[in-house]
């Protein structure tokens, strides 16, 4: 035994086997789970920290599925290109609504029932061009009556922005978006409504746009912003507009200049009407009429804010699509049916009408983009180039002064050598 002790302090080797077989002897006996857990310090550094603040491509279908695409995949092109497929999807499904948001902004998800969710864009499912997506049912906690009305993307809470919402049964309420600044995973209340009334719309407003309301019946009210105060965040709402028991609110629109309204109805009639034709009147009555509501148009299903470049998607609830140019839709008075937009057959029902971006207003987008990151590119290169130019004025400059100093000191050392010379020569 001695004899192996002597081994051991003699032999590092055999040391650290000794110690090695002991230590898993240990283990194999006593050992078990680890008690503590190592995680991130979160009062450091947040995951919004180690994420770029990029801007994101928004995408959301028809059938509520949505994704993010980093904007310079779409950035590849100037106008005029053949352009890029957004968004894959079924054939009864189409891209309507799509818009650009930084990874760090906020996403407000107004939903039937009058509750709003937030996310935060780069809690998104980040996608290829021609991925359809996630459905939103599997990124929120909606209940199973709960539909997805409105997304908002909200950058600042302000007190000077506000949130306007509508309801099936005639309520509008406006909302200072600072009230929207503190919303927990499940959700909080909008606005309070009764049980049989859904929330419709929503939109952002700087408190001094016109509204303008649409109902299945073909009425309609133009007014103020200003007749509405702002209130609360679980206030019920002030009436927009009177309906009838049997009557709906289809859309709640903020007027914007250079545009005309386009209605849809049940039985695909549909019309552009100037927006002069609606003049600006009181909230809460019962309006004007929009469109001639007869047995052979069916009710509104839908009314929309377009330009001439826009292009309309309407489906039926038999699955049937068809895409129509704007621009090939006359505009005429209030007191007409309008023309059929689509053949629908016997018992089949136009569901819904959105409009879609155009190609062009895209690329427009796209090419803006592409020009500011382009200059900021040029600035910062410039700078660069400046900077360089300066260094190298520098480095001539040194290179100059040790050049002309190397100069004069050989010059300096040729003249001691030749007077060195001249008085050796002298001493001769």
């Amino acid at each position: 035994m001695i004899d192996y002790y002597n081994l051991l302090l003699s032999n590092d080797t055999e040391m650290m086997n000794l110690i090695k077989s002991e230590l898993v002897e240990l283990k194999d006996n006593y050992g078990d789970e680890r008690k503590s857990e190592l995680v991130p310090d979160e009062g450091e550094i947040s995951i919004e920290d180690l994420i770029i603040d990029e801007d994101m491509a928004v995408t959301i279908s028809h059938q509520n599925y949505i994704k993010r695409v980093p904007i310079s995949t779409y950035r590849k092109q100037r106008r005029g290109g053949k352009g890029k497929k957004a968004m894959g999807t079924k054939d009864e499904d189409f891209v309507e609504r799509l818009f650009v948001a930084s990874n760090h902004d906020d996403l407000l998800f107004f939903t039937s029932t009058g509750k709003v969710y937030r996310k935060k864009v780069y809690e998104l499912p980040e996608a290829t061009r021609t991925a359809k997506g996630r459905p939103v049912v599997n990124i929120l906690p909606l209940e199973a009556e709960e539909k997805l009305e409105t997304v908002l993307a909200i950058r600042e809470y302000s007190d000077d922005k506000f949130i306007i919402m509508s309801t099936e049964r005639g309520k509008i309420k406006k909302t200072a978006i600072s009230q929207f600044s503190n919303i927990n995973v499940n959700g909080k209340i909008a606005i309070k409504m009764n049980e049989d009334d859904k929330l419709k719309r929503c939109a952002i407003s700087d408190g001094s746009n016109d509204v303008f309301i649409v109902s299945r019946e073909g009425k309609s009210v133009r007014f103020s912003e200003d007749n509405v105060r702002a209130m609360g965040r679980t206030a019920a709402g002030v009436r927009s507009m009177k309906l009838s028991d049997d009557d709906k609110i289809v859309n709640m629109i903020l007027i914007e200049s250079n545009t005309d309204i386009l209605l849809v109805s049940e039985k695909g009639y549909g019309k552009k009407t100037a927006l002069d034709e609606f003049k600006a009147k009181n909230r809460g009555i019962k309006g004007v009429m929009a469109m001639q509501i007869t047995e052979k148009t069916g009710k509104l299903v839908s009314a929309l804010q377009v330009q001439d470049d826009n292009h309309l998607v309407i489906i039926t609830d038999q699955g049937k699509l068809i895409r129509i140019a704007t621009n090939n839709i006359n505009t005429i008075g209030r007191n007409t049916q309008g023309v059929k937009l689509i053949d629908v057959n016997e018992g089949e029902n136009v569901v819904a009408a959105a409009k879609i971006l155009d190609k062009k207003e895209e690329e427009e987008k796209d090419e803006t983009l592409l020009e500011n990151n382009n200059q900021e590119n040029t600035d910062e290169a410039s700078e660069n180039n400046q900077e360089n130019t300066d260094e190298t004025s520098e480095n001539n400059q040194e290179s100059t002064d040790e050049t002309s100093e190397n100069n004069d000191q050989e010059s300096t050392d040729e003249k001691n050598k030749l007077v060195q010379k001249s008085f050796d020569f002298e001493n001769e």
